[in-house]
């Protein structure tokens, strides 16, 4: 086996981080939480701000994706209630609209001193979000592919 597959990224001791993400269309959800659970960060979907907001009356996450349709005050709803929970973690607002709609609401977390990342806009891809992974150094590093050479394999029996 080569350094490479030596030096594979594993996860620090301790409970894995958690992403959280709110979006009524349930494949965002599904892409964002694959993606994530790939970089080994637990994902918690809810399809609505109503649900998102009764979990974390009892529950915590180190990210919140949270979708903002035309219509921002379910949104708005969701960053007052982090910040009445003592949320610590980073805010990701995504739409299907232009990010110039959701600067009010970015302003608003602002406002309730939440860390709310710069907007991104639907579709995106996996790259947005392993960007964002490591931007706030959750999880690990996507995997990168071990290399073996054909001499250890035969002597290792693989």
């Amino acid at each position: 086996m080569t350094a490479d597959a030596a030096t594979a990224p594993t996860r620090p001791a301790g409970p894995p981080p958690v992403s959280f993400v709110v979006d009524e269309d349930s494949s965002i959800r599904h892409f964002v939480s694959l993606i994530m659970q790939g970089s080994g960060i637990d994902t918690q979907e809810f399809a609505d701000g109503v649900a998102f907001r009764k979990a974390i009356e009892t529950l915590t996450a180190n990210i919140v994706f949270i979708n903002v349709p035309l219509n921002t005050d379910d949104a708005q709803k969701s960053l007052l209630a982090l910040s009445k929970s003592g949320f610590r973690g980073a805010v990701q607002l995504m739409t299907s609209r232009s990010t110039v709609l959701l600067d009010p609401v970015k302003a608003a977390g602002e406002q309730l001193k939440l860390r709310m990342l710069p907007s991104i806009k639907k579709p995106f891809d996996s790259a947005a979000v392993h960007k964002i992974i490591k931007d706030l150094k959750l999880g690990m590093p996507p995997p990168v592919a071990a290399r073996i050479v054909l001499d250890d394999a035969i002597a290792n029996d693989w």
